[in-house]
């Protein structure tokens, strides 16, 4: 019979920048057993941090922590049962790691998130359970950088391809006639690529601070340089055609995951020499179309690829319309003066901010004239503009 006892998180310190790392005991019996301890991040030993969607709050089971009863969502508890030995040693889960009830703590370890994830020996990515086809995608990837053609032997459309080669090419002589819409590895790779994973905020800065990336969907495994070279692949084949709907294999991977990998390999974050270098205006206008369940994480799950003195403070007391006037003030702080002739981009960044509190990405055309009237009449006093932005917000939320 499992215990009563509800878990209780202890108090982290703020001081030395706590986290907590979870340990799982055992699997072999129900519910899973897992230990949770504090550790100092500076000095911590070697973890791994999980990047993933926690799915649904209808579905919860339990698990064991120090003993108690934890509830977690069932995409997490799937993650939990396809672990090795080997990976079973120290882990860092949000769910499970952060007291998210404890609004104090939730500020504090999102304020250095980007920190956690950076200095984690490993991000694990979980695109969730096998699915019909699922290894037959993973493996293709694979495929493509090895360049193996044992790696192929078993896929649905292995006899259209020439096998007189004891490498496969990658050409249109051979691929060409491989590709079929119809195929499993065809179809499971568009499946992969638009899981609800590659749509969320937090997961870009879990990707871009990484050191170190595998990919799990259920129990295949890849790296991110795989997947690196598949899109290196899918652009150089461009000129390929996927069976009879004349789209090409580029069209595999949606704009938003070929954004992530080219700026993960541009942008260099996770080089343990790289700082983050872009203003708080670029990286929102870049994942803009981001998605997250509290519209304050389209900001917050960002911090972590900020400019240290370009960040805005985390503070889940604080509303959205608050949290647009933080924004505010940081975008035109240091800028206003120097572009006091140029007032539409003071609009364009009042834009930005006023699509993601209404929950959208794309403005009115009447609602754009009515911010850009109100910024041009206060041209002259802009700084003290965002400490009485809540009553224009307000009216104009209103008309979209």
């Amino acid at each position: 019979m499992a215990p009563k006892k509800l878990f209780s998180h202890k108090p982290l310190s703020y001081e030395v920048d706590q986290i907590r790392l979870i340990q799982i005991l055992s699997r072999s019996r129900d519910p899973v057993q897992c230990s949770l301890q504090h550790y100092d991040l500076a000095a911590c030993l070697p973890y791994k941090a999980l990047s993933y969607t926690w799915g649904s709050p209808q579905g919860t089971t339990s698990i064991l922590i120090n003993g108690a009863r934890f509830l977690v969502r069932w995409n997490l508890w799937d993650f939990l049962m396809t672990l090795q030995p080997d990976e079973s040693e120290f882990i860092w889960i949000d769910q499970i790691c952060v007291d998210q009830e404890n609004t104090e703590e939730r500020n504090h370890q999102v304020e250095f998130m980007g920190n956690i994830y950076h200095e984690a020996s490993e991000v694990i990515i979980w695109l969730g359970c096998a699915q019909r086809g699922s290894a037959e995608a993973m493996d293709f990837i694979l495929g493509v950088k090895a360049r193996n053609i044992e790696r192929f032997n078993n896929f649905s459309w292995a006899d259209k391809v020439d096998f007189g080669s004891p490498f496969l090419s990658l050409s249109l002589s051979t691929l060409g006639q491989a590709f079929d819409l119809s195929s499993a590895p065809v179809v499971a790779l568009r499946v992969l690529f638009r899981k609800p994973y590659w749509s969320r905020v937090w997961i870009i800065q879990e990707i871009m601070l990484a050191r170190r990336i595998r990919l799990k969907y259920g129990n295949r495994v890849i790296t991110w340089e795989h997947l690196q070279e598949f899109k290196v692949w899918c652009k150089a084949n461009g000129n390929l055609r996927l069976g009879t709907c004349f789209e090409s294999p580029s069209s595999l991977i949606p704009p938003r995951v070929k954004t992530l990998i080219n700026n993960k390999f541009e942008w260099g974050l996770g080089d343990t020499w790289k700082a983050p270098n872009h203003d708080l205006r670029h990286v929102l206008s870049i994942y803009n179309k981001s998605e997250c369940e509290d519209i304050r994480d389209k900001v917050y799950g960002l911090q972590g690829l900020v400019l240290f003195g370009a960040r805005v403070p985390v503070d889940y007391d604080r509303d959205v319309i608050d949290l647009i006037n933080d924004v505010l003030s940081v975008l035109v702080k240091d800028k206003f003066q120097e572009y006091n002739s140029k007032t539409q981009r003071a609009f364009d960044e009042f834009a930005i901010l006023l699509a993601y509190s209404l929950h959208a990405t794309d403005l009115p055309q009447f609602v754009d004239v009515c911010i850009s009237n109100m910024v041009l009449s206060r041209s002259d006093d802009f700084l003290g503009y965002s400490t009485r932005a809540t009553r224009d917000i307000e009216r104009l939320a209103h008309f979209s």
